[in-house]
């Protein structure tokens, strides 16, 4: 392993972690502003922000260069750039 490097099992741990952490914080906001607006509201503006992640991703992946088939670990650029 190179200097500075940190172990592929402790990598996937900090990943899954913030992932985790990611995923409560998108929960808070969610239930906030299910809160604040009221459920028919609150579900309408969620609903919209999900549904403009991806178009956000596809033109960050489009800056970087990224096109046609060619793809990130996962397949995330293409399944992005098909929205």
């Amino acid at each position: 392993m190179l200097a500075g490097m940190v172990p592929e099992e402790e990598a996937k741990q900090q990943v899954r972690a913030m992932g985790k952490m990611l995923a409560a914080l998108y929960s808070h906001f969610a239930r906030e502003i299910v809160v604040e607006l009221g459920e028919e509201k609150g579900e309408e503006l969620i609903l919209k922000a999900v549904r403009a992640y991806p178009l956000a991703g596809r033109a960050a992946l489009l800056r970087a260069g990224v096109q046609g088939k060619e793809k990130l670990r996962g397949g995330a650029s293409q399944w992005m750039l098909q929205v």
